[in-house]
């Protein structure tokens, strides 16, 4: 861990994506909405990015599926984190003034960290294994044709039961990738502050 989120406890995080920094909330407005508060801003590239890449990794998860645990990715979810402490929660009017930018309110603690990257690793082990099923499907394919080309006799290379294979390989997996997508979905309702 690289100490953006807090020892103990739930560590208070705004989440914004902008593409120019002066859309972000000024320290007056910060101020205005979260009364004496203290808070740090963070870009997700800098210093804690470990832990912002693997948050944004359940965030692209949730919006693009499992596939995109497979690969890193150039475009960011997750811009900019003020790190906040404070008693108050978001408000409606800064929710409203930020909603183009924001991507949301999150409690998040040590705990919630170590199941990001369960949950992470379970879509990627998913995502590996439905496309391995996706291969051996293909190989009975280029069986068929090496028997043919080999002009051999083996009637499991040449003739396999292809509606077998078809019931055995179609929908490999899909059931266990909504379940996955569902527990992502259902932690970052957990981790939401409001």
């Amino acid at each position: 861990m690289d100490g953006l989120i807090a020892e103990k406890g739930k560590t208070k995080l705004i989440f914004f994506a902008v593409d120019d920094d002066s859309v972000l909330p000024t320290r007056k407005e910060i101020r205005d909405h979260f009364p004496e508060c203290s808070y740090n801003i963070y870009k997700a590239w800098g210093h804690f990015r470990s832990s912002v890449d693997s948050i944004e990794a359940i965030f692209r998860i949730r919006r693009l599926g499992i596939a995109s645990s497979r690969s890193w990715s150039h475009d960011r979810i997750i811009t900019h984190i003020y790190r906040i402490d404070t008693s108050k929660g978001p408000d409606s009017f800064f929710t409203l003034k930020y909603s183009a930018s924001l991507v949301g309110f999150y409690e998040i603690s040590r705990d919630d960290m170590s199941e990001i990257k369960t949950l992470t690793d379970y879509a990627h082990k998913q995502y590996d294994l439905m496309s391995k099923m996706n291969d051996y499907e293909d190989r009975f394919e280029s069986g068929a044709k090496l028997a043919s080309f080999l002009n051999v006799q083996d009637k499991t290379m040449s003739n396999p039961d292809q509606e077998s294979i078809v019931k055995l390989f179609s929908n490999y997996g899909e059931s266990a990738e909504e379940q996955i997508i569902e527990k992502i979905n259902q932690f970052i309702e957990k981790i939401k502050w409001q």
